[in-house]
């Protein structure tokens, strides 16, 4: 499967050549010459993607890792201000009336939007009940077009038609000013792609995940909910209670995406179960894996030369493409090495312990790239208190990150191992973004068998 390319990856080795006038940057949301492109495409398959900043760069390698030949055409959105990894609608919505606007033969075959306008639906519920005058209750069995989904989209073309008039109710919605305003004419957009043709997809979403997570901190209960994470193992039902909590009191963040004629794609795990995060609205119309690990990829002197999504050897990520690396160097430091290279011998132990107790002869920098046995670094009441044993067997001198070994000493961050396999990992790529991806590969390769 191939698919065209464009943006900041058009000087890869087998595009240099196609195109040589410079292109808009990453994430400028600046519109694209889409005619300069109509050649690049191959096997009869185009396919954009319309994403901005690091988000869209894991995205295209990740597309190349799960398909060698898979190259991915990239429309730049523009950013928000305040949260960059929020795109703004506007940027979305010009970019999918100059695609529809194309002749049909410079139409791509593929769109993916791997984003969306996520509001919880008791938020939407309010707005809706003021704007109609009525009582309203949205729940994720409901939202569908032949149900409630009807009256959002009216409310929807509303706050598009006449958003000055309500822009108290755009500033409820959407306090982040992503522009909810041009939630409508995307659709709208969106519907015109689909019916010319193009297939679209859009991510469902993970519409507990805020909420979960929230509860975890507030009850304090964040061991058990990584050790659910990384094992599968819910100790006590205790996730399985705060799931029961957030759909009962109908904590739903709704991707108002969902009510276009998209394929809209939930996230699944790597055995193709529902993940904890899944959406269950009724708007979902397929489901696909989008839960990897990121494994760091060493050379023969142990630097770290890049990443792999699907196995322990591949550079599909190489490291100089990272762009975040620098949050990660701590991790860098032990993940996928042995444990026999970094564990404290019974000396560096025993200067530990001095300096945990204040012995100013040593200094926390005396421990760098060591790991420490949680019993040699904290009491026996922090282990049981904190559930120490949860979350990892060793730590570092810093005592705030904590990792476990597999049966060959490779060292593993169990927080990032949203695989729950024994891959190590620094970072949790997943998400029904990365979802999207793969449903867009099957249908590829099931489009070119028939």
């Amino acid at each position: 499967m191939q698919l065209s390319i464009t943006n900041n990856y058009i000087n890869q080795k087998n595009y240099k050549n196609y195109i040589t006038r410079t292109l808009p940057k990453h994430g400028s949301g600046n519109s694209v010459n889409f005619s300069a492109y109509n050649n690049l495409s191959f096997n009869g398959k185009n396919v954009f993607m319309l994403d901005g900043g690091q988000h869209a760069d894991d995205l295209y390698y990740f597309a190349k890792a799960i398909d060698k030949n898979m190259d991915l055409k990239i429309l730049p959105l523009e950013l928000n201000p305040k949260d960059r990894r929020i795109k703004q609608l506007k940027s979305l919505r010009d970019n999918l009336v100059q695609i529809n606007n194309l002749p049909k033969n410079e139409q791509p075959d593929y769109i993916a939007i791997p984003l969306g306008m996520h509001i919880s639906l008791q938020n939407l519920s309010n707005q809706m009940s003021k704007i109609f005058e009525q009582n309203i209750n949205l729940t994720p069995d409901n939202v569908g077009l032949d149900q409630q989904g009807s009256k959002i989209l009216k409310m929807l073309e509303i706050l598009s038609k006449y958003p000055n008039d309500n822009m108290h109710y755009i500033r409820a919605l959407d306090p982040m000013g992503q522009g909810v305003e041009y939630t409508y004419p995307i659709i709208q957009e969106i519907n015109k792609a689909c019916a010319n043709g193009i297939k679209v997809y859009v991510p469902s979403g993970h519409p507990i995940e805020n909420s979960i997570k929230w509860l975890a901190r507030d009850r304090k209960l964040k061991p058990e909910f990584y050790y659910y994470i990384s094992h599968g193992q819910d100790i006590n039902n205790t996730v399985g209670e705060m799931k029961k909590f957030v759909k009962n009191n109908n904590w739903y963040d709704f991707n108002l995406f969902s009510l276009s004629n998209a394929e809209k794609v939930a996230l699944k795990d790597k055995n193709n179960n529902d993940h904890l995060f899944t959406s269950y609205d009724s708007c979902i119309t397929r489901g696909a894996r989008g839960v990897y690990n990121f494994t760091p990829i060493r050379g023969e002197n142990g630097k770290v030369k890049g990443f792999s999504f699907t196995d322990e050897s591949t550079i599909e990520y190489p490291i100089d493409k990272y762009k975040m690396v620098k949050n990660i160097e701590n991790l860098l430091e032990y993940v996928g090495r042995n444990i026999a290279e970094v564990e404290a011998n019974p000396q560096e132990i025993q200067n530990f312990k001095s300096f945990l107790n204040g012995d100013r002869r040593f200094n926390i920098k005396d421990f760098k790239g060591k790991l420490f046995p949680i019993e040699e670094a904290f009491s026996a009441e922090e282990i049981k208190n904190q559930r120490i044993y949860l979350q990892g067997e060793y730590t570092d001198s810093t005592r705030k990150l904590l990792f476990n070994t597999r049966d060959d000493g490779t060292i593993l961050f169990n927080k990032c191992n949203y695989e729950k396999t024994a891959k190590p990992s620094v970072v949790s790529m997943w998400g029904c973004c990365f979802s999207l991806f793969n449903a867009i590969k099957e249908d590829i390769e099931s489009d070119n068998r028939s």
